[in-house]
Protein backbone atom coordinates (compact mmCIF):
# COMPACT_ATOMS: atom_id res chain seq x y z
CA UNK A 1 0.00 0.00 0.00
CA UNK A 2 1.49 3.62 -0.79
CA UNK A 3 2.53 5.88 1.74
CA UNK A 4 -0.43 8.34 0.96
CA UNK A 5 -3.06 5.84 0.82
CA UNK A 6 -1.80 4.50 4.66
CA UNK A 7 -2.45 8.71 5.37
CA UNK A 8 -5.60 8.67 3.92
CA UNK A 9 -6.71 5.34 6.09
CA UNK A 10 -5.96 6.89 9.50
CA UNK A 11 -8.96 9.01 9.03
CA UNK A 12 -8.38 12.15 6.67
CA UNK A 13 -9.77 11.67 3.77
CA UNK A 14 -9.32 14.36 0.82
CA UNK A 15 -11.02 14.18 -2.36
CA UNK A 16 -10.11 16.26 -5.39
CA UNK A 17 -13.26 15.58 -7.74
CA UNK A 18 -13.15 16.60 -11.34
CA UNK A 19 -15.75 17.05 -14.09
CA UNK A 20 -14.57 19.07 -16.55
CA UNK A 21 -11.99 18.14 -19.66
CA UNK A 22 -8.72 19.40 -18.99
CA UNK A 23 -5.67 19.90 -21.63
CA UNK A 24 -2.35 18.43 -20.77
CA UNK A 25 -0.03 20.66 -19.69
CA UNK A 26 3.82 20.06 -19.75
CA UNK A 27 4.81 20.04 -15.99
CA UNK A 28 7.30 22.89 -14.66
CA UNK A 29 9.45 22.49 -12.05
CA UNK A 30 7.50 23.65 -8.89
CA UNK A 31 4.10 23.18 -10.99
CA UNK A 32 1.15 22.33 -8.02
CA UNK A 33 -2.42 21.07 -9.42
CA UNK A 34 -4.54 23.97 -10.99
CA UNK A 35 -1.70 25.69 -12.21
CA UNK A 36 -0.57 26.65 -8.36
CA UNK A 37 3.06 26.19 -7.08
CA UNK A 38 3.91 23.77 -4.54
CA UNK A 39 4.86 25.50 -1.20
CA UNK A 40 3.11 28.55 -2.15
CA UNK A 41 1.87 30.66 1.07
CA UNK A 42 -1.79 31.45 1.42
CA UNK A 43 -0.84 34.79 0.99
CA UNK A 44 0.74 34.12 -2.30
CA UNK A 45 -2.51 32.65 -3.47
CA UNK A 46 -5.08 34.82 -2.61
CA UNK A 47 -2.62 37.52 -4.65
CA UNK A 48 -3.99 35.87 -7.52
CA UNK A 49 -7.63 36.35 -6.94
CA UNK A 50 -8.74 33.12 -5.02
CA UNK A 51 -10.87 33.93 -2.00
CA UNK A 52 -10.73 31.15 0.81
CA UNK A 53 -12.41 30.93 3.77
CA UNK A 54 -13.56 28.52 6.69
CA UNK A 55 -10.15 28.28 8.09
CA UNK A 56 -9.96 24.40 9.73
CA UNK A 57 -6.61 22.77 11.53
CA UNK A 58 -6.18 19.23 11.83
CA UNK A 59 -3.63 16.54 10.75
CA UNK A 60 -2.54 18.05 7.65
CA UNK A 61 -2.26 21.65 8.96
CA UNK A 62 -4.58 24.37 8.33
CA UNK A 63 -7.27 24.03 5.54
CA UNK A 64 -8.77 26.70 3.33
CA UNK A 65 -12.00 26.22 1.41
CA UNK A 66 -11.72 28.22 -2.03
CA UNK A 67 -15.21 30.27 -2.40
CA UNK A 68 -16.48 28.68 -5.55
CA UNK A 69 -16.75 32.41 -7.70
CA UNK A 70 -13.17 32.48 -7.47
CA UNK A 71 -12.44 29.00 -9.43
CA UNK A 72 -12.29 30.79 -12.41
CA UNK A 73 -8.61 32.55 -11.29
CA UNK A 74 -7.29 29.46 -10.69
CA UNK A 75 -4.50 29.09 -13.67
CA UNK A 76 -5.95 25.93 -14.87
CA UNK A 77 -8.71 24.34 -13.97
CA UNK A 78 -10.69 21.11 -15.04
CA UNK A 79 -13.89 23.45 -15.72
CA UNK A 80 -16.58 22.01 -13.31
CA UNK A 81 -15.02 22.33 -9.95
CA UNK A 82 -17.75 22.09 -7.19
CA UNK A 83 -15.75 21.95 -4.55
CA UNK A 84 -12.07 22.98 -3.69
CA UNK A 85 -9.57 22.98 -0.17
CA UNK A 86 -6.24 24.04 -0.07
CA UNK A 87 -3.87 22.51 2.75
CA UNK A 88 -0.93 24.93 4.10
CA UNK A 89 0.27 22.50 6.62
CA UNK A 90 1.85 24.31 9.90
CA UNK A 91 4.03 26.48 7.89
CA UNK A 92 1.68 28.05 5.23
CA UNK A 93 3.05 25.88 2.59
CA UNK A 94 0.94 24.80 -0.05
CA UNK A 95 0.94 20.64 0.35
CA UNK A 96 -2.34 19.17 -0.26
CA UNK A 97 -5.25 20.08 -2.93
CA UNK A 98 -8.92 18.50 -3.03
CA UNK A 99 -11.22 19.57 -5.54
CA UNK A 100 -14.79 17.56 -5.88
CA UNK A 101 -17.67 17.39 -8.73
CA UNK A 102 -20.27 15.39 -9.02
CA UNK A 103 -21.35 14.10 -12.39
CA UNK A 104 -24.37 11.78 -13.44
CA UNK A 105 -21.61 9.78 -16.00
CA UNK A 106 -18.84 9.34 -13.53
CA UNK A 107 -17.26 5.82 -15.32
CA UNK A 108 -16.34 8.19 -18.36
CA UNK A 109 -14.91 10.98 -16.36
CA UNK A 110 -13.14 8.86 -14.36
CA UNK A 111 -11.49 7.35 -17.45
CA UNK A 112 -10.79 10.91 -18.50
CA UNK A 113 -8.98 11.95 -15.54
CA UNK A 114 -7.02 9.01 -14.59
CA UNK A 115 -5.31 8.91 -18.52
CA UNK A 116 -4.68 12.47 -18.23
CA UNK A 117 -2.95 11.63 -14.37
CA UNK A 118 -1.48 8.71 -16.22
CA UNK A 119 -0.10 10.99 -19.14
CA UNK A 120 1.39 13.39 -16.06
CA UNK A 121 2.48 10.96 -13.30
CA UNK A 122 4.15 7.73 -14.98
CA UNK A 123 4.33 5.62 -12.35
CA UNK A 124 0.84 3.11 -11.33
CA UNK A 125 0.93 2.09 -7.13
CA UNK A 126 -1.50 1.02 -6.72
CA UNK A 127 -5.51 0.64 -8.59
CA UNK A 128 -8.26 -1.13 -6.85
CA UNK A 129 -11.46 -2.01 -8.46
CA UNK A 130 -14.69 -2.90 -6.24
CA UNK A 131 -16.45 -6.39 -7.11
CA UNK A 132 -20.14 -6.54 -7.79
CA UNK A 133 -21.39 -7.57 -4.57
CA UNK A 134 -22.66 -4.78 -2.24
CA UNK A 135 -19.93 -1.92 -0.32
CA UNK A 136 -20.94 -2.74 2.65
CA UNK A 137 -20.52 -6.65 2.55
CA UNK A 138 -17.08 -5.44 0.82
CA UNK A 139 -16.33 -3.53 3.62
CA UNK A 140 -17.08 -6.66 6.49
CA UNK A 141 -14.93 -8.37 4.13
CA UNK A 142 -11.99 -6.36 4.40
CA UNK A 143 -10.03 -8.05 1.59
CA UNK A 144 -7.35 -5.99 -0.34
CA UNK A 145 -8.19 -5.28 -3.48
CA UNK A 146 -11.31 -6.35 -2.92
CA UNK A 147 -13.55 -3.53 -0.79
CA UNK A 148 -11.32 -0.26 -2.13
CA UNK A 149 -13.10 1.31 1.06
CA UNK A 150 -15.37 3.88 0.05
CA UNK A 151 -14.80 3.92 -3.92
CA UNK A 152 -15.89 1.80 -6.73
CA UNK A 153 -12.35 2.12 -8.08
CA UNK A 154 -9.50 4.32 -7.47
CA UNK A 155 -6.12 4.08 -8.56
CA UNK A 156 -2.82 5.80 -7.26
CA UNK A 157 0.18 7.40 -9.52
CA UNK A 158 3.57 9.14 -8.14
CA UNK A 159 6.30 10.66 -9.46
CA UNK A 160 8.75 12.17 -7.70
CA UNK A 161 7.68 13.65 -4.81
CA UNK A 162 3.93 14.17 -5.79
CA UNK A 163 1.21 11.15 -5.18
CA UNK A 164 -1.97 11.68 -6.87
CA UNK A 165 -5.52 9.34 -6.13
CA UNK A 166 -7.87 9.11 -8.54
CA UNK A 167 -11.58 7.67 -7.03
CA UNK A 168 -14.84 7.36 -8.80
CA UNK A 169 -17.62 7.32 -5.46
CA UNK A 170 -21.28 6.32 -6.13
CA UNK A 171 -23.58 8.73 -4.45
CA UNK A 172 -26.74 7.97 -4.70
CA UNK A 173 -27.64 8.62 -8.65
CA UNK A 174 -24.65 10.27 -9.14
CA UNK A 175 -20.66 10.02 -8.92
CA UNK A 176 -17.84 11.89 -7.51
CA UNK A 177 -14.71 11.34 -9.20
CA UNK A 178 -12.18 12.02 -6.78
CA UNK A 179 -8.34 13.28 -6.47
CA UNK A 180 -5.89 13.95 -4.27
CA UNK A 181 -2.66 16.16 -5.02
CA UNK A 182 -0.27 15.47 -2.24
CA UNK A 183 3.50 16.56 -1.78
CA UNK A 184 5.34 13.98 -0.13
CA UNK A 185 8.52 16.02 0.76
CA UNK A 186 7.07 19.19 2.04
CA UNK A 187 4.51 17.07 4.06
CA UNK A 188 7.61 15.19 5.80
CA UNK A 189 9.96 18.40 6.24
CA UNK A 190 7.12 19.65 8.10
CA UNK A 191 7.01 16.31 10.26
CA UNK A 192 10.47 16.39 10.65
CA UNK A 193 10.12 19.96 11.92
CA UNK A 194 7.57 19.01 14.69
CA UNK A 195 9.56 16.19 16.26
CA UNK A 196 11.40 16.46 19.42
CA UNK A 197 14.83 16.12 19.58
Amino acid sequence: MSSFFRRMSMGVILVLCVGGALAPVAAQPGDGPLGLQWGASKEAVEKIGLRLCCRQVGLWGARYKVEPETFRKFPRSFGDEKEVYLYFGNTNKLLRVYVAIVKEDGESRFKQITQLTSTRYKYLVEECTRKTYEKYEALEKETPGVSCKEYEKYVVYKQNDIEVFVGLEKQGTNFQISIIHFHEALYNAEVARDLPL
